[in-house]
């Protein structure tokens, strides 16, 4: 069985070792047994089929949640659940788009299928149990008919999945239109799990959209490859009380940092790769209350995407720039 929530908590998407997905709905506001069943429930109630049920009644799904009081008025319990999914296959993972719960992709496993990673685009509303389609692509950038294990909808794009299958990890930027290989490091290994770390730079990730992926036989990875290019809000701390703004973004030879001090500071500027390493740090020093701006030389940095992190002695804020 494979169970997802919706970022909002409203839905819960459940898969099924026979290739259904299920939804249930109205977990916003079940904050107790009695709230998601219902309140002030007769001895007995009956179904719309007439079946009679009595205390104490198992709930769980029984003819989609619609019951009926002795005076036949319906009686609408607050988690329901539906049929969006009834197919083939074994669901091994669920992928809730963050931005949009009516987006979902599942994964299959298994060979000899049509197709091993589908999705609906209206899972969250539907009460149909057909409207996942397959997202394999075709041609020759399709995704190989194989086991597919885990997905994951990007944080910032939902044309952008990943999926770990029976030979690694594929990625698709088109909404599965194309997919592309990405085993250069560990090889065409089963890959069992996907996460992304969905923290935005404001709470202090230097990471923000980066891959973890787990694998049968070679361990524990991550990438940096698919780090998010949001833009960044200012947001006040003990020492940096404004944002860090940078600008011209994407430049060639000279970025201007601006910031402002709550209090006298010793301050450093790292430029750090998306891989995580310092290609540049520049020691500041120490700098007065108020309001400052640094000029930075980066005509020596090679091209590409990098972060800004301009640190104090207790915080730090962080900016991404592309380097042309």
């Amino acid at each position: 069985t494979s169970l997802k929530f919706s970022k909002d908590g409203e839905y819960l998407y459940v898969g099924t070792s026979n290739g259904n997905v299920w939804r249930v709905d109205g977990l916003g506001n079940a904050y107790s047994t009695e709230v998601a069943d219902g309140v002030q429930l007769p001895s007995q109630i009956k179904d719309i089929s007439n079946n009679v049920y009595s205390q104490p009644f198992n709930l769980d799904f029984i003819n989609n949640t619609y019951f009926r009081n002795d005076d036949n008025s319906l009686i609408r319990f607050k988690l329901n659940k539906t049929l969006i999914r009834s197919g083939s296959g074994t669901v091994t993972d669920i992928a809730v788009d963050p931005n949009d719960p009516e987006r979902v992709v599942i994964t299959l496993g298994g060979f000899g299928l049509a197709s091993n990673i589908l999705r609906s685009e209206s899972a969250a509303s539907t009460s149909l149990s057909n409207t996942f389609n397959s997202i394999n692509g075709s041609g020759g950038a399709a995704l190989p008919l194989m086991p597919a294990y885990a997905a994951v909808i990007d944080k910032d794009n939902s044309n952008k999945i990943y999926v770990g299958t029976v030979f690694g990890l594929f990625y698709t930027l088109n909404g599965g239109t194309t997919w592309v290989e990405n085993n250069e490091q560990f090889g065409r290994v089963p890959v069992f799990a996907i996460r992304q770390d969905v923290n935005d730079y404001n709470v202090g990730t230097a990471f923000e959209g980066a891959m973890y992926v787990a694998t049968h036989g070679r361990g524990m990875w991550s990438t940096n490859k698919f780090l998010s290019t949001q833009e960044i809000t200012p947001a006040a701390d003990q020492k940096l009380k404004s944002g860090l703004s940078l600008y011209p973004n994407p430049s060639s030879d000279i970025i201007n940092l601006t910031y402002e001090l709550m209090n006298s500071s010793q301050v450093v500027v790292n430029i750090v790769t998306i891989e995580g390493k310092v290609a540049k740090q520049i020691n500041i020093g120490n700098q007065a209350l108020g309001k400052h701006r640094s000029n930075i030389n980066v005509q020596d940095l090679p091209k590409g995407l990098y972060i800004v992190q301009v640190k104090t002695a207790t915080d730090s804020k962080v900016a991404k720039f592309i380097k042309n």
